[in-house]
């Protein structure tokens, strides 16, 4: 089981717009994997289009997105952890943002 990219960096977004990246949970096993929950932390970052639980067959992958929409100008740093049935659950993508002041 394995996320690409490891990191998502949303750089310069204006406060008050929206900036989207995907990301890709690939299962790299021999079983099907059990996604069986989704969370996210920090300010500005929601999940966009993925819902849980879902099943991914071995050798398969299924896309997210995550969003980012800052409030305030300056940085922000967020996770999102994925639990599912494999050993080394949960997995975690990282998220750093950074957002400027619109004119």
């Amino acid at each position: 089981m394995s996320i690409s990219p490891g990191s998502l960096n949303f750089s310069n977004v204006t406060v008050g717009q929206s900036s989207t990246q995907s990301a890709t949970l690939t299962n790299s096993g021999t079983a099907n994997l059990q996604l069986k929950g989704v969370s996210i932390k920090g300010a500005g970052f929601s999940i966009v289009g993925f819902t849980v639980p879902q099943m991914i067959p071995a050798g398969q992958g299924v896309s997210f997105d995550v969003q980012y929409v800052p409030t305030a100008a300056g940085s922000s740093n967020g996770s999102v952890s994925l639990t599912d049935n494999a050993p080394a659950s949960p997995q975690t993508l990282q998220l750093t943002g950074s957002a400027v002041a619109s004119n």
